[in-house]
């Protein structure tokens, strides 16, 4: 069961990667003009990127060997890196004035600040389990 889920965490890594790029590609090198719903994908397949992250580092840890642990703290250090970025970087807000009534449907700053969390949580459990393998054995 876990490598049907490894797989499938690792096919929609590999897929929101490609739409990220293929997105950042078509803005800044083809120069198509900003589309409401280019953003927001863009915005998805970053978000989803950093968290798919976050549960491949956690995939590979629990089984725990040397080459899986890099391959953790690697995915770890990606996904708080980009989590990171996203929540300096981008702000994307839907907000409107109805009625003298100030109202925001969408704020990113919150999707990355809990993925932001969830990296740090995954950076820290990897190196735990690499502390705590060194003194068992």
């Amino acid at each position: 069961m876990r490598k049907i889920v490894a797989i499938f965490c690792w096919a929609l890594f590999a897929l929101a990667v490609g739409l990220f790029a293929v997105g950042y590609f078509a803005l800044t090198m083809m120069r198509i003009p900003q589309g409401l719903g280019m953003i927001y994908g863009m915005f998805t397949a970053h978000w989803i990127d950093t968290v798919m992250a976050c549960v491949l580092a956690l995939l590979l840890s629990f089984p725990f060997t040397r080459r899986r642990f890099w391959f953790s703290l690697i995915l770890s250090f990606l996904a708080l890196l980009s989590s990171y970025w996203g929540l300096a970087c981008i702000h994307i807000t839907n907000t409107w004035t109805v009625n003298g009534q100030f109202q925001c449907r969408f704020d990113s700053r919150w999707f990355f600040t809990v993925s932001l969390v969830l990296a740090i949580l995954t950076l820290s459990f990897a190196v735990w389990k690499r502390w705590r393998s060194r003194y068992v054995f």
